[in-house]
């Protein structure tokens, strides 16, 4: 007996009659002619509401993508989001110092007993400074490295300087340039210099004093520092920035034969004020100690 597979396939126009035609129970009845009216109909229905599925998922897709085209521009015209500084803050203990990488890929170090405290963003590196620090500034044109003192305000772009500057508004700032060009203002803004290579500014007061040099006196890493050709004032002010600790003469009175004297000379951060003070006294045969 033959099965629906052995006939040849039902043509796709007659396949919906066929389905339905298999619900239908064969009668002899009176009611046939009805019967067949109804299911006709039936058939001359589904055509519409196939054709009506199709209309709303037409409709769906343009409202779904008119509503992304909506979207899309509202995120596109908003403001963009101030972006956040990244933030950070270096505090180095009396006798400790330490080489710092910034997120800009600048690099610091540190000196003992000092404060950095940064601030960087796409478009401004800002930069607070108590103590002394040595900065190798990666250049970035849109972005300006300022840094602020007590006494004034150094802005570069890309360079190397050294910035001693006091908590103490009332000492002197001094800006040294390793390499590069910096500009150097007043804490006021009255005064501005430029520097390059060799040269340094002094800033107390809201004035600035430019000197040319042959060399830096005061040299700086993350495991010593070191003199050179420095006078004493510069190395006993640096000692007791250091080291917290102050050394100098008895009683306080400069020999005479002190006040031309220069010192070179490398000392580790470990090393106390009383071990620096006897390594001066016997280098330049002068009488120094530690001043309690």
């Amino acid at each position: 007996m033959k099965t629906e597979k052995d006939f040849h396939p039902i043509e796709p126009e007659f396949q919906d009659i066929w389905n339905a035609a298999k619900n239908i129970v064969p009668s002899e009845t009176a009611e046939n002619d009805q019967a067949w009216a109804q299911f006709q109909s039936k058939i001359n229905k589904e055509p519409q509401q196939k054709n009506l599925f199709v209309s709303y998922r037409r409709w769906l897709s343009v409202a779904a993508a008119a509503t992304i085209f909506l979207l899309s521009g509202y995120f596109f015209f908003q403001p963009k989001a101030t972006p956040q500084p990244v933030v950070a803050e270096h505090i180095t203990p009396a006798g400790e110092a330490r080489s710092i990488t910034l997120s800009d890929g600048s690099n610091v170090v540190l000196a003992p007993n000092s404060k950095l405290t940064v601030s960087i963003t796409e478009n401004k590196r800002s930069i607070k400074l108590e103590g002394f620090a040595r900065f190798e500034v990666a250049r970035d044109e849109n972005a300006p490295f300022q840094v602020t003192t007590p006494q004034g305000i150094v802005t570069v772009l890309g360079t190397g300087f050294d910035v001693t500057a006091p908590s103490n508004k009332n000492q002197t700032l001094k800006v040294f340039v390793n390499h590069g060009k910096v500009k150097v203002q007043s804490e006021d803004l009255s005064q501005e210099v430029i520097l390059t290579k060799n040269q340094s500014v002094t800033a107390l007061q809201n004035q600035l004093t430019k000197t040319e040099n042959l060399s830096n006196n005061l040299s700086v890493s993350a495991e010593q520092y070191q003199f050179n050709n420095a006078p004493l004032s510069v190395v006993f002010q640096t000692v007791e920035s250091f080291q917290n600790k102050q050394i100098g003469f008895l009683g306080n009175a400069w020999p005479e034969n002190a006040k031309n004297k220069a010192f070179s000379g490398t000392f580790t951060y470990n090393q106390s004020a009383q071990e620096i003070a006897e390594i001066l006294s016997q280098a330049l045969e002068l009488q120094i100690k530690v001043i309690e």
